[in-house]
C-alpha cells in the first residue's frame, strides 16, 4: 500500500513539474525576471538560475513521471522546492507583494497560501526521498507496478485526485467562507427595513 501511495505522489509531483514548465515556457523572458523580481540574489546571478530553472523543471517533470534517473531527480527537487520556500518566505517578511511565477506570467500573488502549497510538495519529495532503495532499484516507469495501459490510466487519474485534495485543502479556508450564512449582509437590510416603517 506504502509503495503505491509513494508512486501516486512521485507521478502528482511530475505533473505539477510538468504544468509549472509548460506555463514558464509560454513566456520565459518574463519568468526569468521574476526570479530577479525576488531580489534574493543578485541580478545576474537570479537570471542565470531563473534560466536554467525552465530545463531543469522539464526533466524534472519526465523523471518524476516515467522514473528515469529518480535517486537523483528527487533530493534536486526538494533543493529547487525549498529555495523557492525560502525566497517566497524572504518577500513575505519584507512584505513585498509580487507575483509567483509558479506556474509562469502572471497567476497569484505570493502569500502563506504559497508557502503551505511548496511546504505540500517538498513533504511529498520527502516522503520519496526516505525509499531511495525503491527508486534506484526500479529505473522506468514502475513495471513491477504499471504494467498495463489500465494500470497507467488508474495511477494518473489518482495521482490527479491526489493533486485535487491538496489544492482543495489549501483552498479550504475560501471554501468555508463560500458555505458560511452572510449574517452580516443581511443584518444592514433588516435595520434599514425598521427604520423606514
Amino acid at each position: 500500500m506504502l509503495a503505491e501511495l509513494r508512486l501516486l505522489v512521485q507521478v502528482a509531483l511530475g505533473i505539477v513539474f510538468l504544468f509549472s514548465t509548460a506555463g514558464k515556457l509560454r513566456d520565459p523572458k518574463a519568468f526569468v525576471e521574476g526570479v530577479a523580481h525576488y531580489r534574493v540574489l543578485s541580478t545576474w546571478v537570479a537570471y542565470f538560475l531563473g534560466s536554467l530553472f525552465i530545463p531543469l523543471e522539464a526533466w524534472l517533470a519526465v523523471a518524476h513521471l516515467t522514473g528515469w534517473m529518480a535517486p537523483v531527480a528527487v533530493p534536486l527537487g526538494l533543493v529547487m522546492l525549498v529555495l523557492f520556500a525560502v525566497a517566497v518566505f524572504v518577500n513575505l517578511r519584507h512584505g513585498r507583494v509580487l507575483p509567483c511565477y509558479c506556474f509562469g506570467r502572471g497567476g497569484e500573488m505570493i502569500s502563506g497560501r504559497t508557502l503551505a502549497r511548496l511546504f505540500l510538495l517538498s513533504s511529498s519529495e520527502l516522503l520519496l526521498l526516505f525509499n531511495r532503495r525503491a527508486l534506484a532499484s526500479n529505473p522506468f516507469l514502475y513495471s513491477w507496478q504499471v504494467s498495463g495501459f489500465m494500470q497507467v490510466g488508474l495511477t494518473l487519474f489518482w495521482s490527479t485526485f491526489l493533486l485535487f485534495v491538496g489544492l482543495w485543502l489549501l483552498n479550504l479556508k475560501d471554501l468555508l467562507a463560500m458555505v458560511r450564512p452572510y449574517r452580516r449582509c443581511q443584518e444592514p437590510i433588516e435595520q434599514e427595513g425598521s427604520t423606514l416603517s
